[in-house]
């Protein structure tokens, strides 16, 4: 019973990441990534900290200077995946940042079957197989053809944010099992939002000076990336990251349909093809 409900928080984190992104989009149209950046991540703090308020959650477990260190770690690499991901949607658009800067899941299994010794059976191995090759079909726009084979710097900056995000999403298991998936969350958000307010003044942008439409888009980011993150850390805790990292990072699925229909981003046919082995590997793995 357990892993059907570490499936189930997985799948939850899958459809609030899936939609932050197309808002993301949305919100990068009406101002800077900075703003958003700021904005965004406080939001979510602030919401989830009245959420851990209302249910009482405080640290469950041993907490140690490790656990600590690793929580401020978790918030640093936040903004900093974050912030290279809206710099890859403001440059290639929501579609191909995403399903490159989300690929993070190669990292994170890595890490996970090399550091915490995790196993995986072969149906799941080949299920963690199909999506990540899913996404790295959707990925194949950022090549440039010329003279030379290149890619372009939306391509780097996504790949900087996978890397960071990768690393994140393997060490947010220490932090959830010492203080709880919400509060964990709730101080990420809150380092991450913090971490980024030094750049955003540096660059002049008025924070306070924002619009309160677009208050609202930074806050509904904020929202379901926060509680994105909460359904993930939640399967973390029940079931191994190399299980729950390929089905939340299958993401990208939702948001290329919810992009393909809203904000009229035409998929190729190979783009076509990389999500249908996502859904394939989402429905293999969570069996």
């Amino acid at each position: 019973m357990t892993g059907y409900f570490g499936i189930a928080f997985a799948l939850a984190a899958l459809a609030c990441f899936g939609i932050s992104d197309l808002v993301t989009k949305i919100s990068l149209g009406t101002a800077s990534k900075w703003k958003l950046l700021v904005w965004g991540q406080l939001f979510g703090a602030a919401i989830l900290l009245a959420l851990t308020i209302w249910q009482g959650q405080l640290p469950v477990g041993e907490i140690t200077l490790f656990a600590i260190a690793v929580l401020i770690a978790t918030g640093i690499l936040n903004c900093i995946g974050m912030g290279f991901f809206y710099k890859a949607i403001e440059t290639k658009g929501v579609i191909l940042a995403s399903t490159v800067a989300n690929a993070w899941p190669i990292v994170t299994v890595i890490l996970g079957l090399a550091l915490y010794g995790e196993q995986i059976g072969l149906l799941r191995g080949a299920g963690i197989a199909a999506s990540m090759l899913g996404v790295a079909s959707i990925s194949s726009n950022f090549l440039h053809k010329g003279e030379k084979l290149r890619f372009d710097e939306s391509f780097a900056s996504s790949i900087a944010a996978l890397l960071a995000l990768g690393l994140l999403f393997f060490l947010v298991k220490a932090p959830s099992l010492a203080f709880g998936a919400v509060f964990t969350a709730t101080a990420m958000k809150a380092i991450s939002g913090t971490a980024a307010l030094p750049f955003a003044l540096h660059k002049k942008h008025d924070l306070l000076g924002t619009p309160t439409g677009t208050l609202a888009l930074f806050a509904a980011v904020g929202l379901l990336d926060g509680l994105g993150t909460v359904a993930y850390c939640l399967a973390a805790t029940v079931e191994p990251v190399s299980a729950v990292a390929p089905i939340t990072a299958a993401f990208p699925a939702l948001t290329f349909v919810l992009g393909t229909m809203l904000l009229h981003e035409k998929p190729t046919l190979r783009q076509k093809a990389g999500i249908a082995a996502t859904l394939v590997g989402i429905i293999v793995v969570s069996l």
